[in-house]
């Protein structure tokens, strides 16, 4: 069941920025709250895992450390690529 609901919110989350650039109601606030709340759900998903198998803690943090730098490194990029083109 949990990963029934993780595949159709997966799913969701896929279509709805289509839908709102399809519907003329993109927005930066959007896209802003899209990336959020990806990370708190991935990272959410992380720490409910670390409970659930506590004797890998050490691969729990590692892997949310590697998640969250990956996240940085792709905004990082992204702002920078917009600073140029805005140059």
């Amino acid at each position: 069941m949990a990963a029934l609901v993780w595949w159709i919110s997966r799913l969701l989350d896929a279509c709805d920025g289509i839908f709102a650039r399809s519907t003329n109601q993109a927005s930066n606030f959007g896209a802003f709250l899209d990336v959020q709340l990806n990370m708190a759900s991935y990272s959410l998903m992380i720490v409910a895992f670390y409970f659930r198998f506590p004797e890998f803690s050490f691969q729990w943090i590692l892997m949310l450390f590697c998640y969250v730098l990956c996240i940085s490194g792709a905004l990082g990029l992204a702002w920078s690529e917009l600073k140029v083109k805005s140059d």
